[in-house]
């Protein structure tokens, strides 16, 4: 597999052997249609032609699975693959700064269980037993984390099947075999925005059962929080409080509530001055969510009265 940036050249291709059907064809994927979009042309090359070997792909595959024994049989850890990346898309890990691709393999007798990312996935085929290898894809899962009225998608070497955008997939492999996928998607330009927004169906549905819902599955390292600072931003700084006449306040006692240095609020505007309404989190207290419904009601007639 080759990889190689915008060039205003001619590129020929060349096929000096064919192992068994008299010639090569080229599976090729680029990122014109988002330079359209965009009514953009590239003028800088951003990184050297790259070429990834198969004997060196397999050869780290090996590697990582001597390294993981059988971990990859593991519900959690079924899938064994290599990405192929490029040292100028170091912060994306990525192919190039707009395409991702990994090597992946899914073992005998296994299932993947679903995921989804925002990233759309061009999903090529490499090997896989006819009629027991396929991918079943939909856009809602149940509360057992399975697929409602799934679109089944069969592996057949050499073929191509895509995966859209923020759809839950599981891959199943139902044969002797090892089957191997070569996708490609979109994930450097959402990886690089923080909105790839990759989830995997059981840790979401451990959050569910927890009552938490997920806005977005993006985390900050420590290494952000720390470049963050050097650059200026100020992190919470723990402080001990506690609530005398309904009024929060600072405390040194040791038995008062340990909070961070910032509150989450709701805003609200008021549509008849500039006055902004500063609101407790909804939940946190009783009498203050009574407040906040009563400074809505409040509110909500300013609107009526406009409307009407």
């Amino acid at each position: 597999m080759f990889c190689i940036p915008a060039t205003s050249n001619e590129m020929i291709h060349i096929c000096t052997q064919a192992e068994s059907h008299g010639g090569a064809a080229i599976y090729w994927i680029h990122d014109e249609p988002l330079l359209r979009y965009l009514g953009v042309r590239p003028n800088i090359q951003k990184f050297e032609p790259t070429l990834y070997k198969r004997s060196q792909l397999l050869q780290h595959i090996q590697e990582i699975q001597h390294e993981t024994g059988k971990c990859h049989k593991i519900a959690s850890k079924n899938r064994l693959g290599v990405l192929l990346g490029n040292a100028k898309c170091d912060q994306t890990k990525t192919m190039t700064h707009v395409l991702w691709s990994l090597l992946n393999s899914i073992p005998a007798d296994t299932v993947q269980r679903p995921h989804r990312h925002n990233s759309v996935a061009l999903d090529l085929c490499v090997s896989a037993e006819p009629n027991k290898v396929y991918t079943l894809m939909g856009k809602e899962i149940d509360s057992e984390g399975f697929i409602v009225n799934p679109i089944r998608c069969d592996w057949v070497p050499g073929s191509v099947f895509i995966t859209p955008p923020g759809w839950w997939h599981s891959h199943h492999n139902e044969s002797s075999s090892v089957a191997w996928v070569l996708p490609v998607q979109d994930a450097g330009l959402y990886t690089y925005q923080r909105t790839l927004d990759i989830r995997f169906v059981d840790d979401e549905l451990k959050l569910h059962k927890s009552g938490r819902i997920r806005g977005s599955a993006f985390d900050i390292t420590n290494k952000a929080y720390t470049e963050m600072v050097q650059i200026g931003a100020r992190v919470p700084v723990p402080q001990k409080i506690h609530v005398e006449g309904g009024v929060t306040k600072s405390s040194d006692d040791k038995e008062a509530v340990s909070a961070a240095g910032m509150k989450r609020v709701f805003s609200a505007e008021c549509l008849l001055s500039t006055k902004r309404l500063r609101c407790t989190q909804i939940g946190a207290d009783p009498d203050l969510v009574r407040k906040l419904n009563n400074r809505f009601t409040s509110l909500e007639g300013h609107v009526e009265s406009i409307f009407d």
